[in-house]
């Protein structure tokens, strides 16, 4: 070999090894960098899986109050609906009794004798009406 010959190979075995460096570095660099990515990845899919959770969680405890709120509602009516049938029971009742038994209820109740059954509706219906709005509304 002569000197050129020399001086190419050893310029050619540096030039190898500089890049062979140079390669290692960014293998480095690009493992890290893929790992980086992996790691963030990972922390906005359960950012997102958190989020969705939250939200379901969320539209069901909302979901719960509706049915609950229905519920209330539901029952409200259905104690309505009793409380009207007694009471309209209560006023047959109240129109078919004979005037003794009519009587015997003014004592009863203490009202004055000339109070008429019609009195006795309107004065309970209206204290039957107060008593529900406080029970519903208080």
């Amino acid at each position: 070999m002569n000197g050129l010959e020399t001086l190419v190979e050893f310029i050619r075995a540096d030039t190898k090894k500089v890049c062979q460096e140079i390669f290692n570095n960014t293998s480095e660099e690009l493992s890290k960098l893929k790992s980086d990515y992996s790691q963030d990845e990972q922390t906005q899919y359960w950012k997102c899986i958190n989020e969705g959770t939250q939200v379901v969680q969320q539209r069901l405890a909302s979901l719960a109050d509706l049915a609950s709120i229905e519920a209330k509602k539901q029952f409200i009516v259905m104690q309505e609906e009793l409380v009207n049938d007694a009471f309209n029971l209560a006023v047959k009742k109240i129109l078919q009794l004979t005037d003794e038994e009519f009587s015997i209820l003014l004592r009863k109740l203490d009202l004055p004798p000339g109070t008429t059954a019609e009195d006795i509706v309107s004065h309970y219906r209206a204290k039957l009406t107060n008593a529900i709005n406080t029970m519903l509304f208080d």
